[in-house]
C-alpha cells in the first residue's frame, strides 16, 4: 500500500526537479559574450535602418521600423537580464573580441546620424532611435534635446 503512494510522489518530485534542472541549464547557457554580440547585432540593425532614411517618406517609415526594433531590444534585455553585470575582466575580454566590429558600427552610426539629422523628418527619426534603442529605464543620464537645423 505504501508503494502505491510513494511511487507517484517520487515521480512527481523527479519530474519537477528535471524541469527545474532544464530551466537552470537553459539559463546557464547564456553568456555575457552572447549578450554583447546580440547588442552589437541590434546596433548594426539600427544603423542599417538609419541608412535607409533619404527623405520625409523614408523617415516616417523608419520611425515605424524603429518601434519594431525597440521590441526586439526589450526582448534581448529581458533575455539576458538574469546574467547581471559582467566583471571588469569579462568586460575587457568581450571588448577585445568585439572591438573591430564595435568600432565599425560606431563610425557608421555617427556618419548616418549626422546625415539623417539634416534630412526633413530626420530629427524625429533620431529621437525614435534613441527612445527605442536606449529605453528610458536603462538610461543613466537625461538625453540632450535635438533641434532641427535652421
Amino acid at each position: 500500500m505504501r508503494r502505491v503512494f510513494i511511487v507517484p510522489i517520487a515521480l512527481a518530485l523527479i519530474a519537477s526537479n528535471a524541469h527545474s534542472f532544464q530551466e537552470k541549464q537553459k539559463d546557464a547557457k547564456l553568456t555575457f559574450e552572447q549578450a554583447a554580440k546580440e547588442e552589437v547585432r541590434l546596433m548594426a540593425t539600427a544603423t542599417d535602418l538609419l541608412a535607409t532614411v533619404k527623405d520625409k517618406k523614408t523617415a516616417d517609415e523608419a520611425i515605424v521600423k524603429f518601434k519594431v526594433l525597440g521590441k526586439k531590444v526589450l526582448a534581448a534585455q529581458a533575455k539576458f537580464k538574469p546574467l547581471g553585470e559582467p566583471t571588469e575582466e569579462e568586460r575587457r575580454v568581450i571588448e577585445k573580441k568585439l572591438k573591430v566590429e564595435i568600432d565599425l558600427i560606431q563610425k557608421r552610426l555617427i556618419a548616418e546620424g549626422t546625415r539623417v539629422f539634416a534630412i526633413e523628418g530626420g530629427v524625429e527619426v533620431l529621437k525614435e532611435f534613441e527612445s527605442q534603442i536606449f529605453p528610458r529605464s536603462e538610461k543613466k543620464s537625461s538625453p540632450k534635446e535635438l533641434k532641427s537645423p535652421e
